[in-house]
């Protein structure tokens, strides 16, 4: 997209980063993107000299932390895609915290204003306008009902949405210029900025944030051991959100911990158990479950906090989930190259023997570790990466699953050296097995298919007719998709074409130069020189065509 079609905005924010690249030394890999296209130049910046000991997934970090909300919550997603980065990318993405230094109140007072029309102080008993936690999206006070309730209230910063916007609209600009080249089409980057402009645009509506908290505390409501917040919907808008105050404290904080008394063993189960139920019996669970999102209060009960983000599995991703479970644990490589499939992964036909091969090798070896040593988020983390390694694309649901396994079982080995996720996960494991199994469960399923199959046989008539009439018309298409082969023929192609244009022209800028040697007088001096003018444009202009392509 040439720099004219883009705004104001987006030029002055395009600058930025690329500003902010080069002092981190990452100009390399934003040139591959193909933002310095964007402006038709060539990008270059010397690094800051504090930053040259660092590697380079710690400089991406530190970067993406300095250019603020969009590029962090894009940090934060691709930290569970482990099938489109290395792992030690990965790594650095997982630390990404969400803490930036807090802004005035009188910058936000404005923001509760125009979605309530009165001030906090207006609208609450009590209204502390010193922040008790700072983010990129908002900040979160503390406040209290005129009934005496104790509640938190998180505004969001002003003018957020129309930066988001920019960010979003330059991204995807980025993302279709980088998707035409070659080693970079096999992470289909427009359809990546897609998804994270859903993920982004709903944690910027705090009233989907509040269904979310609402609906995950339904569904945990016979959990004894899990709680939500209680939204306050009178107060909560847009761009505000209000809930209860939890008296607690970090789930990895042992010494206060240990003065309320409570089992960190138990807890340990109660928190792996938790998150397995929201996965599999619900399709509903807490994205992002780090230590920070979570608080424990003094009879051991763990409050989940910031919903914001969260994964949505239906019926069928759930079973297909389980079946994959079933196939690892039971070493079926086959079943689990089926189930991967089913869940999104696009596997070519030449490359399933060598992914089968490697697959078997790293099930096998999980598969005759002691039972308690068997960690069911590492595991799939390290198919994610295998998948990475076979250059297969996974569905982000998956990778979000594995990540917040991975967290949650890193928590529970904190909170319990000898934690046993076979033993702890029992109970759940047993619920699924009686609700998948059961005879309701089978009426259901064939229910559901009868009605598709009944679907499918009343569209039959008008479906072989729609098909009739294109075969009776003689307009029907068939549609080749290129090959691997064909893209390499049209590469050589062009490329032989270029070499071709290259030689005629320095053969004819020769022939012009030699003619105007030996005619010093004559309409064939001014023909040639006219010829040696209009070829040496030419011939700038092809070299400014392969420069611009970034294929030199």
């Amino acid at each position: 997209m040439p720099l004219p079609f883009l705004s104001k905005r987006e030029i002055a924010r395009a600058l930025q980063v690329m500003k902010v690249a080069g002092r981190f030394g990452l100009i390399p890999l934003v040139q591959a993107s193909g933002l310095g296209r964007l402006f038709g130049v060539r990008l270059w910046r010397r690094m800051e000299r504090r930053f040259q000991t660092a590697s380079p997934p710690v400089r991406l970090r530190l970067a993406i932390t300095e250019l603020g909300t969009t590029f962090i919550k894009l940090g934060q997603v691709l930290s569970a895609r482990s099938d489109l980065l290395p792992p030690e990318y990965l790594t650095e993405l997982s630390k990404l915290q969400d803490h930036v230094p807090p802004l005035p109140f009188e910058q936000l007072e404005p923001v509760f204003r125009n979605a309530f029309h009165f001030t906090p102080f207006e609208v609450f008993h009590t209204f502390d306008p010193v922040p008790v936690a700072s983010a990129s999206i908002g900040q979160v006070y503390r406040a209290e009902l005129h009934d005496g309730t104790q509640v938190v209230v998180k505004i969001q910063r002003p003018g957020l949405e129309a930066q988001v916007a920019t960010d979003l609209s330059l991204m995807t600009r980025v993302a279709n210029l980088a998707h035409r080249t070659s080693w970079l089409q096999r992470f289909d980057l427009p359809a990546l900025v897609r998804e994270f402009r859903f993920i982004l645009q709903d944690e910027l509506i705090y009233t989907l944030e509040a269904h979310n908290t609402e609906t995950l505390a339904r569904e945990m409501a016979d959990h004894p051991h899990v709680g939500l917040p209680t939204v306050y919907w009178q107060h909560t808008a847009r761009q505000v959100l209000t809930t209860s105050w939890v008296d607690g404290v970090k789930i990895t904080d042992f010494a206060r911990l240990a003065e309320f008394g409570i089992d960190r063993s138990a807890l340990a189960d109660n928190l792996a158990n938790c998150l397995l139920e929201q996965i599999l019996l619900h399709g509903l669970f807490h994205g992002d479950p780090h230590p920070g999102n979570m608080l424990i209060t003094a009879d051991g009960t763990i409050i989940f906090l910031d919903t914001g983000m969260v994964g949505r599995l239906d019926r069928k991703t759930r079973e297909l989930f389980i079946e994959l479970a079933v196939a690892i644990f039971d070493q079926d490589i086959d079943a689990v190259l089926a189930h991967l499939q089913a869940l999104g992964v696009v596997i070519a036909a030449a490359d399933l023997p060598s992914l089968r091969r490697d697959l078997s090798r790293l099930i096998t070896r999980y598969y005759f570790l002691p039972r308690k040593e068997l960690r069911l988020g590492e595991l799939l983390q390290r198919i994610n990466n295998l998948l990475f390694e076979h250059e297969v694309r996974m569905a982000y649901e998956f990778g979000l699953i594995a990540k917040a396994l991975f967290l949650v079982e890193g928590i529970a080995q904190e909170l319990n050296p000898d934690f046993d996720y076979n033993r702890s996960a029992r109970p759940v494991i047993e619920t699924i097995r009686r609700r998948y199994y059961s005879a309701q469960s089978f009426i259901d399923d064939a229910r559901r298919e009868l009605r598709g199959l009944r679907r499918q046989i009343v569209e039959l008539p008008s479906r072989l007719n729609a098909v009739l009439n294109v075969l009776e018309h003689g307009t029907l298409k068939v549609e080749l998709h290129e090959t691997a082969a064909d893209a390499r023929h049209e590469a050589n192609s062009i490329l032989i074409n270029r070499i071709s244009f290259m030689l005629l022209f320095i053969g004819v800028l020769i022939a012009c130069a030699l003619i105007l040697s030996g005619q010093p007088h004559g309409w064939l001096r001014y023909l040639s020189l006219v010829g040696l003018v209009l070829d040496g444009g030419l011939l700038a202009w092809l070299l400014f065509a392969v420069y611009r392509s970034g294929r030199i």
